[in-house]
């Protein structure tokens, strides 16, 4: 039996200048050439947006009108100036490689993405907030541990009115907290 992991989509909301909405044949173009490059990506399984739907080179009414307004609704905003993509990762990709897809991405120029001035990229989804989250956790930890630290000391130097005891302490508890955190790495 293979392994099974829970696999999360990413969104990625393009939005587009003023005159290149996504049913434009601009924005339909930007739309699709952001769609197939962040399908070549390795930890990508699948890419849905209304151009892979349809696999439509540009928009038409003829080829609007065969789908249902609400799938269109789907995908574009109703203000016709954003495009919705669906990003579905490999079950096998690893939170680090989504974390790096979405650091990729974030600092990849949008121009370069979608070949049109102006066009924004947002992404959100639960692999773009373990991102975020670690991103912000990432630079505070030091801090967190030195104010946690220090506090000990001076909470114990008050209480027992003694420099040795607040050190053992600190240290045995550094100790104990790092034979745990090993104990979790071993099993």
């Amino acid at each position: 039996m293979g392994k099974m992991g829970i696999v999360e989509d990413t969104h990625i909301l393009l939005e587009l200048p003023p005159g290149a909405g996504p049913l434009t044949d601009a924005g339909w173009q930007a739309w699709r050439r952001l769609t197939l490059a962040i399908q070549q990506r390795p930890e990508v399984a699948r890419v849905r947006s209304l151009p892979t739907i349809l696999h439509a080179e540009h928009p038409s009414t003829t080829i609007l009108g065969l789908v249902s307004v609400d799938l269109i609704r789907s995908f574009v905003s109703r203000d016709h100036k954003a495009a919705l993509i669906e990003v579905v990762p490999k079950e096998s990709a690893t939170p680090a490689q989504l974390t790096d897809f979405i650091h990729d991405l974030r600092a990849t120029d949008p121009v370069q993405l979608t070949g049109i001035r102006g066009a924004s990229i947002r992404i959100g989804g639960l692999p773009a907030q373990n991102t975020d989250y670690q991103d912000a956790i990432a630079g505070h930890a030091s801090w967190v541990v030195g104010l946690v630290v220090g506090g000990t000391f001076f909470a114990l130097l008050i209480g027992f009115r003694s420099v040795l005891i607040p050190i053992k302490a600190i240290l045995l508890n550094l100790v104990s907290v790092g034979a745990a955190f090993g104990a979790t790495v071993l099993v």
